[in-house]
């Protein structure tokens, strides 16, 4: 019976000592058990910063453009401007936006996600921004880059991406949906509207058209 006795006391000791070590390890470990009661009641913990950092890897580009704006408040539109006010102040906004740092044609050249996700962050500010940088570095820049040939990249690449050098798309189908009736063309001579150069709008122009050979007077693209 002694003996017994003995060995439940053992027993005891060597119980306390395991649950104690355990208790000091998950303490080191930053474990801390956590008291259950029904008397506490609370939602699951959720941090929308954390769900960010997963989902946004380039949120840091969209913190730049919001602050571009917000410090800039001249640089947002206003509901009573004219249209050649508006047209100005896309330009300055496209200015602005180069000279903080950010490159669309880059972008363009070298990372579609990035370019895309700055449309979308430009959309946030003025979708009229969005439409030029568009068409600059999109249509315009993007067709020297992948329809032109080496030379037009050495030649043009450096002043479209610095916007020194505006420019947009056309096609010559009539019912295709661009702009494309102002383009004024005679046989192989073709040239920009007046009121998109006055405007300066554009100062060039890829036209993407449907050439007819005389002898056979079909058409090749």
């Amino acid at each position: 019976m002694g003996s017994l006795v003995l060995g439940r006391g053992r027993l005891q000791v060597l119980s306390r000592q395991l649950l104690q070590d355990e208790a000091q390890e998950q303490q080191a470990a930053g474990l801390v058990a956590s008291p259950c009661s029904a008397a506490v009641r609370s939602l699951p913990r959720f941090d929308p910063y954390i769900l960010e950092m997963y989902l946004d890897d380039l949120r840091e580009m969209k913190r730049q453009v919001y602050n571009l704006f917000k410090f800039r408040p001249e640089l947002l539109p206003g509901p009573e401007m004219s249209k050649e006010e508006r047209r100005a102040l896309v330009r300055t906004q496209l200015h602005a936006l180069l000279d903080s740092g950010i490159n669309p044609l880059s972008f363009f050249d070298r990372d579609y996600k990035k370019y895309f996700y700055l449309a979308e962050c430009l959309s946030l500010v003025d979708l009229s921004l969005m439409v030029k940088s568009g068409v600059q570095f999109s249509l315009w820049g993007g067709s020297v880059l992948n329809l032109g040939s080496e030379q037009h990249r050495r030649a043009y690449f450096d002043d479209i991406g610095t916007f020194r050098l505006p420019g947009c798309f056309a096609m010559t189908e009539l019912k295709h949906g661009s702009n494309v009736s102002l383009v004024q063309g005679d046989q192989h001579l073709l040239q920009l509207p007046d009121a998109l150069a006055s405007a300066g709008a554009a100062t060039h122009i890829t036209i993407w058209s449907s050439v007819l050979q005389p002898a056979s007077r079909t058409s090749i693209d």
